[in-house]
């Protein structure tokens, strides 16, 4: 089983346990692979002769009482033994009697052969269907940018046009998939060594390729141009990357890759760290104040909505927690109607720190999936939710983490014209601890991650009494959000 993973009680699901045991997978999983279906040709059953020497799981998404999907990797075997291989696959498990009637409504999909076994398996026994890579449920691109020699014969001729020109041809390529969320997206480095003909001069380049389960893609590539064409930085030093192409036919976004480690992956109660943190805040604040048209709107309703559903969740999964939980929500929702007047800006929308990349000497930033206009303190409060949830992952003691948090707080209000009161932003922190940390750890089921749910709990309520201040007010004009203004009155007011 994975260490330290907590597994949740869910009468509706008691197939849990076993699902999130990679031990026990891997032979669940074996079997299936190799199971005779009916209607299989002799070519069907001697390609499912395969050996699961491991399996890990990859992704977990759980909805209490409804359903759980988990992708797993696993380390394949053929039989005879002339070549080994990974396996990904992701499974879905619904409450009693709930998997067949979606297990044949998935067999009318277009299909595609995996590299080992079948393109889709039912496990009875545990209500489960099984998609094996690269079919997905929705991602209608996964095929392509799963295939090597698809890419190169298909696509990648326009993308190296559009990142270099014309003139730019490939001499080698290596392929791996860096990120695969099933159902939602996608994502592929591709490594390249290119030739400029006729001068014959060679480079080497990143692309990343990113396929969407819906349209969003191309509102993401629009708006990465027109930051882009707002950036005044070499390439080389840029605040974001570059973005390369979008394929609507098969909702493909392309961008340049850059170079340099993320934030998370840094020594935060390191001295350095505040220094990266300020330069983080510049990033941010060049975001926030960038004039770009977005159709996407943050929703202060929406957010209220999933604090209180936050109730149930988390009381289901931390019964300990209920007698805190209850007035701290109650209070949380009172101070929302005093929040006031607030900024509007460009937000990036999921500000968290594997998305900050120290790129040069900057940090920039990357997936912009949801870039949208609304208050700044909301992308501010959700990133320090997030430094603070890290800090407790690892372990690292509360002044170091706010120490980073101060040197992120002081130079963000150096670099932008508008206030952001104290009161406010500690609404949006503490808000963001519940609505994103302790959800996604309740979601995920990480490892460690359900024990820390009473601590992300108590922090909340400390900094939702001001007794965790990660900043000092300061006074500045802004053009102004409207607590419960229509999207209408934020196009009015405007982005700035």
């Amino acid at each position: 089983m994975t260490p330290s993973l907590e597994i949740p009680h869910d009468n509706k699901l008691p197939q849990m346990a076993v699902i999130l045991d990679e031990v026990n997978m891997r032979g669940v999983l074996e079997d299936a692979l190799n199971a005779e279906a009916p209607g299989d040709t002799p070519a069907d059953v001697e390609c499912s002769r395969l050996r699961v020497r491991h399996c890990k799981i990859e992704w977990i998404k759980y909805k209490p009482d409804s359903k759980c999907t988990v992708c797993y990797r696993l380390a394949i075997d053929p039989l005879p033994p002339d070549s080994q291989g990974e396996l990904i696959l992701y499974g879905r498990i619904y409450a009693a009697g709930g998997a067949l009637s979606r297990f044949r409504r998935a067999q009318s999909a277009c299909l595609v052969r995996p590299r080992f076994g079948r393109p889709l398996l039912h496990l009875p026994e545990l209500d489960m269907v099984v998609w094996v890579f690269p079919n997905d449920r929705k991602l209608t691109g996964l095929s392509l940018i799963a295939d090597e020699r698809r890419l190169k014969d298909e696509l990648l001729g326009e993308v190296l046009g559009k990142a270099l020109g014309r003139e730019w041809q490939l001499v080698d390529m290596t392929h791996d998939i860096v990120h695969y969320v099933p159902e939602h997206t996608c994502t592929v480095r591709l490594q390249l060594q290119v030739q400029q003909v006729p001068i014959g001069d060679r480079r080497s380049l990143t692309l990343y390729g990113k396929t969407y389960y819906d349209d969003e893609g191309a509102e993401t590539y629009r708006i990465m141009r027109e930051l882009w064409a707002l950036e005044s930085g070499s390439h080389t030093q840029s605040r974001m990357a570059q973005p390369v192409m979008y394929d609507s036919g098969h909702r493909l976004l392309w961008q340049a890759g850059l170079a340099g480690a993320t934030l998370r992956d840094q020594d935060l109660s390191g001295s350095h760290f505040c220094t990266l943190m300020r330069e983080a805040a510049v990033t941010v604040a060049w975001l926030h104040r960038s004039r770009v048209s977005c159709s996407r709107l943050f929703s202060f309703d929406d957010w209220l909505v999933k604090l209180e559903e936050m109730r149930p969740v988390l009381a289901q999964a931390r019964p300990s927690c209920r007698e805190r939980l209850a007035p701290l929500i109650d209070r949380l929702r009172s101070q929302a109607e005093s929040l006031g007047e607030q900024p509007v800006a460009t937000l990036h929308g999921d500000l968290h720190l594997n998305n900050f990349v120290e790129h040069g000497t900057k940090i920039a930033l990357i997936d912009m999936d949801n870039v949208s206009s609304g208050p700044p303190a909301r992308d501010i409060g959700s990133f320090i939710a997030g430094v603070f949830y890290q800090g407790l992952l690892r372990g690292i003691a509360e002044r170091v983490i706010q120490r980073a948090v101060t040197a992120f707080c002081d130079q963000y209000e150096r670099s932008v014209p508008w206030q952001t009161p104290r009161s406010v932003l500690n609404w949006y922190i503490a808000t963001s601890l519940l609505t994103e940390r302790a959800r996604r750890s309740v979601m995920r089921l990480k490892s460690g991650r359900l024990n820390i749910l009473d601590d992300l709990i108590d922090l909340a309520g400390r900094v939702e009494s001001g007794a965790t201040r990660p900043r000092k007010p300061r006074a500045a004009g802004a053009p102004v959000l409207r607590r419960g203004a229509s999207p209408v009155s934020v196009r009015r007011t405007g982005s700035i």
